[in-house]
């Protein structure tokens, strides 16, 4: 064999060599794209289950949501697709009565049959409660819309709760004052 034919044949590696770098790389970029596939598979699995799992309603606590202490207005968190809302009228108050405007609104749930003289109460820190003295029955009604102007005996603390009972499935939802 002459030097030529010795050069070209000695570049090619036998069975029993290591396999050329070429493959080794290939390898490498498997190891390293195998991982970033896995983490987006499972990404994709949790975003989907996520978008696709029923939205649960808050517990049907009547909590309320985005009223400010000391505010003459309270709205509950709308459990049951109700909206409870409230207003203290200061300027129709006295010095013996509290006087509110309440508000029941829905898009879903029949309110007909929905009595503010036993299902409203104002509730003192101790625990009494004070039943409505006077409904003036002028405000909207219907079977998605109520609207009630209710008078009540003016309790002697500063800090009340108005409270509406037995509404699409809430036990009790409780609507803060400060006087």
């Amino acid at each position: 064999m002459d030097q030529a034919t010795m050069e070209c044949c000695s570049e090619q590696p036998t069975s029993l060599e290591r396999p050329p770098k070429v493959k080794r790389r290939r390898w490498e970029l498997l190891f390293a794209i195998v991982p970033i596939l896995l983490a987006v598979g499972v990404a994709v699995v949790v975003f989907t289950t996520e978008r696709s799992s029923p939205v649960r309603p808050p517990a049907d606590t009547g909590t309320v949501t985005g009223t400010p202490a000391g505010t003459d207005q309270a709205v509950d968190g709308g459990q049951g697709n109700v909206v409870a809302s409230a207003k203290f009228e200061r300027g129709k108050s006295s010095t013996e009565q509290l006087v509110f405007t309440v508000s029941l609104n829905t898009h879903s749930v029949d309110l007909s049959g929905f009595n503010p003289l036993s299902q409203i109460r104002l509730r003192t820190p101790g625990g009494s409660e004070l039943q409505p003295q006077v409904l003036d029955p002028g405000g909207e009604r219907s079977s998605h819309h109520q609207n009630y102007t209710l008078s009540f005996a003016r309790p002697r603390s500063a800090d009340v709760m108005l409270v509406v009972r037995n509404v699409a499935g809430v036990t009790e939802r409780d609507l803060p004052f400060t006087l």
